[in-house]
């Protein structure tokens, strides 16, 4: 099937789960742009917040026929003026005939409600069957397979990849020749400089994915105090700024952990790069490391990670082997204090023992 080169002259996805999702998304999102960038298309991009405009510009550069739009959540936090903003977008945009796209539609009365805005366009999506008559054409979504899995069906059923370009990402995952290429990303420069990354956050509504900040103390101490000459910088968004500070607070060796909250997202990539590890849980930036050659140690509880873990082959997973564990979307049932107790089960010293194994350094 090859949908962008029908009566259509404008596509729309829409990839405004977040940050993780939208990096998953990248061989759709590339692929779609290596179509239509050199013809009379119109490409819209809807995101999520300001961070995934800047990342979208970051790895395709800027066109002329290309917009990256704020659905949703340009209205701070009320909840009524995202909504309504929500719907001012969908109104002005449901008359014209397009494609729309979405790699990520649920099995939900939102998804079948969204749809209904739009009914002269060509609707394509992943979807369980409850939903599949909503769309024009389907590709099945199938419990248990990565999310990154789902977009290259899709990109394979729409036809904006060839079978050898899927191939390749399957293989080397976010590292495939074709990906390095076409995202507009350099990092041939940076250097391993004997850093680790802490990135402790996973966006407010997603506090029960997270790793308590004085087991990351912990780990610090651990890392510090081992003679492997070895600094850390804290990264994330500057509303986690707070669990830097809480984590700098448990460690002894203060003079060698800095907390980093307010980079750019090429900044984020390069520190990433530089750094001989990341570790983190389940959250956007576990993500971002994914499109790095570092080594990534992610700790993972409530979610997945054969489903919403990073897709690389640099990728080491950490748990506690709960029997209840992953529990998502059942969320929220054994919370403690704020933390999941499969995140809270997870000892430092198993992360630390991981992580030294994983790593190369300059002594």
């Amino acid at each position: 099937m090859d949908i962008l080169s029908s009566r259509y002259n404008k596509c729309s996805v829409f990839v405004h789960q977040g940050l993780g999702d939208l990096i998953m998304a990248i061989p759709l999102l590339v692929g779609i742009f290596e179509r239509v960038k050199s013809e009379s298309f119109q490409l819209v991009f809807y995101v999520k917040t300001k961070n995934e405009v800047e990342f979208i510009k970051t790895i395709i550069g800027t066109n002329k026929n290309v917009r990256v739009d704020i659905i949703g959540q340009s209205q701070g936090t009320n909840k009524l003026l995202r909504v309504l903003h929500t719907l001012r977008i969908l109104l002005c945009t449901s008359w014209k005939k397009q494609v729309i796209i979405s790699p990520y539609f649920t099995n939900s009365y939102w998804t079948a409600a969204f749809l209904f805005f739009f009914p002269y366009s060509f609707k394509i999506g992943t979807l369980q069957s409850k939903l599949k008559r909503c769309l024009n054409f389907t590709v099945q979504y199938k419990i248990g397979n990565h999310k990154a899995e789902h977009v290259l069906q899709l990109c394979e059923a729409v036809g904006v990849l060839n079978a050898l370009t899927i191939a390749d990402i399957r293989e080397n995952k976010f590292n495939s020749s074709f990906l390095k290429k076409k995202c507009n990303i350099s990092l041939n420069n940076c250097k391993k400089d004997n850093t680790i990354i802490f990135s402790p956050g996973s966006g407010e509504a997603e506090k029960y994915k997270r790793w308590p900040v004085n087991k990351f103390s912990e780990l610090a101490n651990l890392l510090l105090s081992d003679d492997l000459l070895l600094k850390i910088i804290i990264i994330g968004n500057e509303s986690e700024l707070e669990l830097a500070n809480e984590i700098i607070a448990g460690v002894v060796y203060k003079d060698r952990i800095v907390s980093k909250n307010n980079l750019r997202f090429i900044e984020i990539l390069a520190e990433i790069e530089r750094s001989n590890a990341i570790v983190c849980a389940c959250s956007g930036m576990a993500h971002v490391a994914s499109l790095t050659s570092t080594k990534i140690i992610g700790l993972f509880g409530p979610t997945d990670y054969r489903v919403t873990g990073p897709y690389s082959t640099n990728v080491t997973i950490v748990s506690s082997d709960m029997s209840c564990s992953p529990c998502y979307p059942k969320k929220n049932l054994c919370m403690t204090s704020g933390e999941s107790e499969c995140m809270r089960r997870i000892v430092a010293t198993d992360v630390f023992n991981v992580l030294v194994s994983k790593i190369t350094y300059e002594g």
